[in-house]
């Protein structure tokens, strides 16, 4: 609790309460000054002057003074992989700091591709606040679609990363902000195998699937590679559709990629009698902000599809807190607090 304010009477042992007495013994208000061993730096009293650090010292000068040390810091440029706790700055006092970190408006915190795009790390001491103002986009980065194949192997799409990581509670305002997880990429799609001719109707080739779309994100989801066609019937074929696929699209800042379009064979029988299909499955698309990506589309043929990846949080918790004081919606939250 602050010291009361002027103009009521102050006496020193008010200011003893408030700070301490670390040295003990009899007490002299020389021992309260800034950066002291009672007073931490940067300690302001109510009306936002400095407790001074050296010189003449007052009583009147700690009315409204408080043993917490509030510390803002501004976000002011766009930057990746945000350490909150590395970028506490000098003041700190571990134990009795009021941390708040403010993003600025048309800043975007983004992922680094390894990491969460901001982190709230456990090193604070357990006495600390910290307070996220985000006036700007802090964003996970978007899943990889799957690369399109002829083979049974499962190419899914990979999960979006996290926008925020805490590891200890925290309160958020987020009322001019925007929060989102990346998205996932898109699964690719399930290859077709096919016969050359009915009169002979042996697995000769494979048409492959598509590429699934990247994710959305700050840095976005790579859209996943499309195959070529394999089998001896692609080369002798005389109407060949060469079953190959194409790439999925890359994600970008808000939507998930289109999946590519899996290869195609239209002079082809398919493999095993199946009806209505001469080529492969197309890609998924990938996810956007806070959104699973799809899973890839069967040929209906042979190969199944792959899965879309799973959505990054908007928040993770890790068995933490998070206190919204404002703009906790699914316009501004995009992705999962959990």
């Amino acid at each position: 609790m602050a010291i009361k304010d002027s103009p009521n009477p102050l006496a020193i042992s008010e200011i003893v309460a408030e700070f301490g007495d670390a040295a003990g013994g009899s007490d002299s208000l020389s021992e309260y000054r800034a950066g002291g061993q009672n007073v931490p730096s940067g300690t302001q009293n109510g009306a936002g002057q400095a407790i001074p650090s050296s010189g003449a010292i007052a009583i009147g000068q700690f009315f409204g003074a408080s043993n917490r040390t509030v510390i803002g810091i501004t976000i002011s440029s766009s930057t990746q992989g945000y350490n909150t706790y590395a970028n506490r700055g000098d003041c700190y006092a571990a134990g009795s700091s009021d941390l708040t970190y403010t993003v600025n408006p048309g800043v975007v915190v983004g992922s680094d591709g390894t990491s969460a795009a901001m982190l709230v790390p456990s090193q604070f001491n357990a006495s600390d606040t910290v307070t996220i103002l985000n006036r700007g986009k802090i964003l996970g980065t978007g899943g990889t679609g799957g690369a399109g194949n002829t083979s049974p192997t499962s190419n899914s799409g990979q999960a979006g990363g996290n926008a925020i990581n805490i590891q200890r509670n925290i309160t958020v305002q987020n009322a001019q902000g925007l929060i989102g997880g990346g998205g996932g990429g898109g699964g690719a799609g399930g290859f077709c195998s096919f016969a050359v001719s009915v009169k002979n109707p042996q697995p000769s080739g494979n048409a492959a699937g598509g590429g699934g779309g990247g994710g959305a994100g700050q840095v976005v989801g790579q859209g996943g590679a499309g195959a070529p066609g394999t089998g001896g019937g692609l080369q002798t074929d005389p109407h060949p559709g060469n079953g190959t696929s194409q790439a999925g699209q890359n994600g970008s800042c808000s939507a998930g990629g289109n999946g590519g379009l899996g290869g195609s064979v239209p002079h082809c029988t398919p493999y095993q009698g199946a009806q209505g299909c001469k080529g492969a499955g197309g890609g998924g698309a990938g996810g956007g902000l806070g959104q699973a990506g799809q899973g890839g589309q069967h040929s209906g043929v042979s190969g199944g599809p792959s899965q879309g990846g799973a959505a990054g949080k908007a928040i993770n918790l890790n068995s933490n807190c998070v206190t919204f004081t404002d703009g906790n919606c699914s316009c501004k939250v995009k992705g999962a607090v959990s």
